[in-house]
């Protein structure tokens, strides 16, 4: 009797991919990030002193050391910012490298399908995501508030900052002298103050006086007090009906004023966004924040297909620089559609969760839809 036929081979489109095949597309997808990763730092890193020392040398009190803490403080900010481009820029050059090297075209032909083939490198930048999420941000909130701390006290001639804990607290400093208010009660719809007092304080912190109000009610560039108790150092207390404060912190100061999300550890946002809306502030620019912080991961897997759309044709087009030049202006391009997104978002003309997930989704599908149109040709 003939021997039972034997099974028929798997289809060449079906054969898996090895582990060790997987690594080291994996370690190659990583390896082109890195570099491309610290090539935008050093580049950021470089433009941000040139822009430092141009601030630094129209204010007599900083000096060089100030430049140099700023800078370096300033750095875990703009490689967070850096990151997503790295990750198109090291997926093109990595990919590019591949097809160049015909080892995308020994894959293929061992019956690797083009998905497999760039499952690895999309899982490294999810991977690049998460850990950016996790570790990064934290580091670029807590360096970019000190930042900013010394950019108010060396840099900046108007500052202003605000707290919710306890009631409100405010602080506003000018060349002036600087003024501390404390809020019981806070009324954002009848933009008024209740149960406050004020610090003042002349140039060189001398302390002026303190002035108690049951009320403030703020009328664009002033406050008006009602039921004042005004004491101070060299005279005794006196009370008025009224009393006006000259000061700048209007409602959308005061909103301003807060700590800003890109201070604030990506864990710490929602207690926050909790706060601000139980004192009755607007929390949209928290929430637009952390929104895209959490797509952070979706992103950048979408530029990494973005990246391999445009590195996978390099070699058969035989034009590689054209190819990789065309999605670095991608890249450009899609840095201004998310600036626009986000604009819209902090109008409010459109919902935040689709202002923050949107540049995660197209580039998710332009990626995809280049790399069908692809092999389709």
């Amino acid at each position: 009797a003939p021997p039972p036929a034997s099974a028929a081979p798997p289809p060449a489109s079906a054969a898996p991919m090895s582990p060790t095949l997987g690594l080291y597309l994996a370690r190659q997808t990583l390896a082109g990030i890195a570099a491309a990763f610290l090539v935008l730092a050093a580049l950021l890193f470089v433009f941000d002193v040139v822009e430092l020392g141009r601030r630094v040398a129209r204010d007599d009190d900083a000096d060089v050391s100030v430049l140099v803490r700023m800078a370096l403080l300033h750095m875990p900010w703009l490689a967070l910012r850096a990151v997503p481009y790295a990750v198109l820029l090291g997926g093109l050059l990595s990919l590019a490298r591949l097809s160049r090297g015909n080892e995308v075209a020994v894959i293929a032909a061992a019956g690797v399908s083009t998905p497999r083939l760039l499952a690895p490198a999309v899982a490294v930048a999810a991977l690049v995501g998460v850990l950016s999420v996790a570790l990064l941000d934290p580091l670029a909130a807590a360096t970019m508030a000190r930042y900013r701390a010394l950019d108010a006290a060396h840099l900046r001639e108007d500052a202003s900052t605000a707290a919710l804990r306890d009631g409100l607290w405010l602080r506003q400093a000018d060349r002036t002298g600087a003024a501390i208010v404390r809020a019981a009660h806070i009324d954002p719809d009848n933009a008024a103050l209740r149960d406050l007092f004020i610090l003042r304080f002349a140039p060189g912190d001398r302390f002026i006086e303190r002035i108690d109000a049951a009320e403030a009610e703020i009328h664009g560039d002033h406050w008006l007090l009602r039921d004042v108790l005004a004491t101070g150092p060299g005279h005794r207390a006196e009370r008025r009906d009224s009393l006006r404060f000259d000061t700048g912190l209007t409602p959308r100061r005061i909103q301003e004023s807060f700590a800003a999300p890109e201070t604030q550890s990506f864990w710490e946002i929602p207690r926050f966004i909790e706060t601000l809306e139980a004192a009755g502030f607007s929390s949209l620019r928290h929430r637009l924040h952390w929104h895209s912080t959490v797509a952070s991961p979706a992103l950048y897997a979408g530029m990494m297909l973005l990246a391999a759309a445009f590195a996978l044709r390099a070699a058969p087009s035989g034009r590689a620089g054209w190819t990789v030049a065309s999605g670095v202006a991608c890249g450009f391009g899609f840095y201004i559609f998310s600036d626009v997104v986000t604009a819209y978002g902090l109008s409010g003309r459109i919902p935040c969760l689709l202002a923050a997930w949107a540049p995660a989704a197209l580039a998710a599908l332009l990626g995809s839809g280049l790399l069908l149109h692809a092999r389709r040709g």
